[in-house]
């Protein structure tokens, strides 16, 4: 089903350019809204300190139009107040709040028909966006410098990859800078590794040969060399065991015009497994590394009509996951409230 709802999950690291100086949520949110605080008694509490950086975050996903990215031509909105959920205010004790988005792709000219009536149709202009409901959950907690985005999504018409280069983007002031991760939960590893088996690898890299052409073509060219290796043999390998596999396949040699090179020397390497007749990619030295797709409905998400998940249902899971993420991204020593 291409419109079903998906899960990603990101950490957002920061760093400073000044290495001596610590790179926490806390001082970062000093530096971005430095006059909102001078309005503001000291010493500053940490439900002042969220409160400010809510405000400004809802603000600016709230605008009169949608938040663009050019590039990409998609943009995003906070959801209209009559969706329940559309926001849920940030907790000092959590450190997080969660929303929904509506947002999709523009710049595109489509057709709105009606099923049943195929005469009654209008047309979706380049200036209007075709968007759904996205689910999002925010993390950032005031005396780490590693955060964390929940984002949910679709196979089709996501915006979790603009909403992640946007946080990065916010995260952002006087020295500090911040990066987006994938990550994957370790309670989730083993229900997408258990039984699986090796499925295929691809090798991917670019060539630039010498050869003589005929016809005038030129005698230095470029290419993109892509080897796929597909497990056909009746019984499979488990993935526990297909690292021998890969060495082997790393040996192999490529060899076009004069020039060769092993498969190990190819600039990426993707390794598939397979899980339930679904295939998704793990690290090729590292099957631990895996990055499957978590469809909501496998783990008991209820979906509604359109494929719209329940949003307070899905809110409750993700605050259940963070808290077991939590231990498992934040180190023990902490820098301390001033």
């Amino acid at each position: 089903m291409a419109h079903e709802p998906k899960l990603e999950i990101y950490t957002i690291t920061l760093s400073r350019k000044e290495k001596d100086k610590l790179p926490n949520f806390r001082y970062l949110f000093y530096a971005k809204f430095e006059d909102d605080y001078s309005k503001l008694s000291k010493p500053f509490s940490s439900k002042d300190v969220l409160s400010v950086y809510f405000q400004d975050f809802v603000k600016k996903i709230d605008t009169k139009g949608f938040t663009k990215n050019e590039k990409k031509k998609k943009g995003f909105h906070l959801a209209p107040s009559n969706i329940d959920g559309h926001i849920t205010n940030i907790s000092e004790a959590k450190e997080a709040f969660s929303g929904i988005l509506v947002g999709g792709n523009y710049d595109r000219i489509l057709s709105l028909g009606n099923i049943d009536d195929a005469a009654k149709s209008s047309e979706i202009t380049q200036d209007l966006i075709v968007g759904s409901l996205q689910y999002f959950l925010l993390y950032t907690p005031l005396n780490h410098n590693v955060g964390l985005l929940i984002m949910q999504g679709y196979s089709e018409g996501k915006i979790s990859d603009i909403f992640k280069e946007y946080i990065e983007k916010y995260f952002k002031a006087a020295d500090f800078k911040s990066e987006c991760n994938f990550y994957f939960p370790e309670s989730l590893k083993s229900k997408y590794t258990t039984g699986a088996t090796f499925d295929s690898v691809k090798f991917t890299t670019d060539f630039q040969v010498e050869a003589t052409f005929e016809n005038s073509l030129p005698s230095d060219y470029h290419f993109q060399v892509k080897i796929e290796i597909i497990d056909k043999n009746l019984e499979k390998t488990p993935v526990n065991k297909s690292q021998r596999l890969m060495n082997f396949f790393n040996k192999g040699k490529f060899n076009i015009g004069s020039k060769d090179a092993l498969l190990e020397e190819f600039e990426t390497k993707k390794r598939n497994i397979k899980h339930d007749n679904k295939s998704f990619s793990v690290d090729f030295d590292n099957v631990e590394e895996i990055r499957p797709t978590i469809n909501l409905k496998d783990h008991n998400i209820p979906i509604n009509a359109g494929n719209i998940p329940n949003f307070k249902e899905l809110d409750n899971w993700c605050r259940l996951l963070l808290d077991e993420i939590k231990s498992k991204i934040l180190p023990s020593d902490a820098t301390t409230e001033l």
